[in-house]
């Protein structure tokens, strides 16, 4: 219920927002139209079933910690507090199905399971200490130590442990220091979350539509794909950001040839390479890398 009303709440202000401005048509159209039902293919109930057993398997094997205490204090609920252990059970099963129904294994999406799971834990060991004196040294043990430990952000983040700049904010920095260029404008060619204009003072959704072709082909929305090559074809934006988005093999930043071959070629007849960076991510790869490049109008 409460999280149910949470998301009500939110969408009620959002959709009051779009339609004081008289865009929530488009907001249907974009969000629930295009963002949804553009990505992936079309798959059977049955091809579905399959990828929804593998991602649960993947997903409860890399975190059988925070599993296999959640199931033992379940246990320890059972024997003391049944109906609570049933309650716990039906919100973790509703969790986890709704989170991974879609197929897909994102670290982010285990976030909210993971603090069911961890909810249960702590629960648990209250439960636990309750009923036992000497269990409190459990109890101390799970708060110090387990959710740093467990916490799949913690351990998996590169740019938390690491101390290099992430490609936005190097970016941000190229774009402020360069005081030749007067309203500066940037436009993402084929991803929507880079994030650079958080480092910067330059305007992307005030003139520019922000464009998502990894995932939403050209053929589907071809409008996107006329408007961005007129973009491209009469420089109307001072930079461009686009490169490598995630489950590609990385390539080598440092070698200016390599780089420009993943440009493509509309882009670099109009547009000079200036910077390029990783973007890190929660979990990354060999395979799936983060990479950006940033070029400026000749």
């Amino acid at each position: 219920m409460s999280a149910v009303s949470s998301f009500l709440t939110i969408l009620l202000l959002i959709s009051a927002y779009f339609f004081a401005n008289h865009a929530f048509k488009s907001l249907i159209d974009v969000y629930f139209k295009m963002n949804i039902t553009a990505y992936g293919g079309k798959s059977s109930i049955f091809e579905r079933l399959i990828a929804f057993k593998h991602v649960s398997f993947d997903t409860i094997i890399s975190n059988s910690w925070i599993f296999s205490l959640a199931l033992t204090s379940i246990l320890i609920l059972w024997v003391w507090q049944k109906k609570l252990a049933v309650l716990l059970i039906l919100v973790s099963v509703t969790t986890f199905v709704i989170t991974y129904g879609v197929g897909q294994a994102r670290l982010y999406s285990f976030l909210h399971l993971y603090a069911v799971l961890v909810l249960i834990v702590i629960i648990g060991s209250i439960t636990l200490t309750i009923q036992y004196k000497y269990s409190y040294v459990l109890l101390v043990y799970l708060f110090l130590f387990f959710s740093i430990i467990q916490n799949p952000f913690f351990a998996k983040m590169p740019y938390f442990w690491k101390k290099e700049t992430i490609a936005p904010q190097s970016f941000g920095t190229v774009i402020t220091k360069d005081t030749g260029t007067r309203d500066k404008s940037l436009i993402y060619y084929n991803i929507i979350d880079a994030g650079v204009e958080r480092y910067t003072n330059v305007q992307v959704a005030k003139r520019f539509k922000y464009f998502e072709r990894t995932n939403v082909p050209d053929k589907l929305y071809p409008q996107q794909q006329k408007y961005l090559e007129h973009v491209i074809k009469n420089s109307e934006s001072t930079y461009v950001v686009g490169l490598n988005w995630g489950a590609q093999q990385a390539i080598n930043l440092k070698d200016d040839k390599i780089v420009e071959s993943h440009i493509p070629q509309e882009v670099l007849r109009n547009y000079k390479l200036i910077a390029r960076d990783y973007s890190y991510y929660p979990v990354e790869t060999d395979k799936n890398q983060f990479q950006l490049a940033l070029l400026k109008r000749r």
